[in-house]
C-alpha cells in the first residue's frame, strides 16, 4: 500500500525501491508497472494542461499588445 501511495504520488523509483528494500529498481519496476504507467499518464496530463495554459496566456499578452 506504501508503495501504491508512494509512485501515485509522484516519488521517484528510486526512493519507493530504497523503502520497499529493494535492491534494484528493476524489481520495483516489475511489481509496480500498472501504477507506473498510470502515474506517466497523470504527469503527461498535468504537462499538456501547463502548455495549455501558457498558450493562452501568451495568446492574450499579444492581443493586449496589439491594442
Amino acid at each position: 500500500m506504501a508503495a501504491t501511495y508512494l509512485i501515485t504520488s509522484g516519488t521517484d523509483i528510486r526512493t519507493v525501491a530504497g523503502k520497499l528494500g529493494h535492491a534494484n529498481t528493476n524489481t520495483t519496476t516489475i511489481v509496480y508497472t500498472h501504477l507506473l504507467k498510470s502515474a506517466e499518464k497523470e504527469t503527461a496530463d498535468k504537462m499538456g494542461d501547463f502548455l495549455r495554459l501558457a498558450v493562452e496566456k501568451e495568446k492574450e499578452k499579444q492581443k493586449k499588445q496589439a491594442r
